[in-house]
């Protein structure tokens, strides 16, 4: 199932039904019909299903497409736009992704741990060097590490200069979550 990020700033609308639609800049991979989890400040908060896709020019959206999305009027949705999309044009072409709520978790996991069936990523990193080291290269041996040390793939990440690097983390320590999961449900 695919996933649907959210700024933390968005919390409260979106639990409360005020943000029924979520404009992205570019044309989004997903489909009618599609369940996605959404994540927002770092928990996953629940399932949705998208009900429409438009796509429209920034020049085209509409006083109805901002309160939609949360907004009180289309001034209010262009200066977020352009807060989060800095290169924003009146030509920039949008999705609008409109969507309704299937299931509202009642225990938020984070978005970490979500990844890897409830399973705390340090433990996960831990066993992996503890257990299965031979499994792994040097660089991703220093990877795990770096994650144990820093205490969550974004510090760690940080520490490595960019937060692009969370992808790379994230690939070997899905490695050690399947080498343990695989190892570990054998015995």
């Amino acid at each position: 199932m695919k996933h649907l990020q959210f700024k933390a700033e968005y919390l409260d609308k979106l639990l409360l039904g005020i943000k029924k639609s979520t404009i992205r800049v570019g044309k989004m991979n997903v489909s009618v019909g599609d369940e996605l989890y959404v994540h927002c400040g770092g928990y996953v908060i629940g399932r949705i299903k998208v009900t429409n896709i438009i796509h429209k020019k920034v020049s085209e959206l509409t006083d109805d497409d901002a309160r939609k999305d949360g907004f009180i009027n289309l001034r209010q949705l262009l200066n977020h736009l352009k807060k989060h999309y800095h290169k924003l044009s009146p030509d920039t072409i949008v999705t609008i992704l409109e969507f309704e709520w299937l299931e509202i978790f009642k225990n938020r996991v984070t978005s970490e741990e979500f990844a890897y069936k409830g399973m705390d990523v340090k433990e996960i990193v831990k066993k992996a060097l503890e257990k299965y080291s031979n499994k792994f290269n040097e660089k991703e041996k220093a990877l795990l590490k770096l994650v144990l040390e820093e205490g969550s793939i974004r510090k760690a990440a940080q520490r490595l200069g960019s937060l692009s690097k969370r992808k790379v983390i994230r690939k070997v320590i899905r490695k050690a979550f399947e080498i343990i999961s695989s190892n570990e449900s054998l015995s």
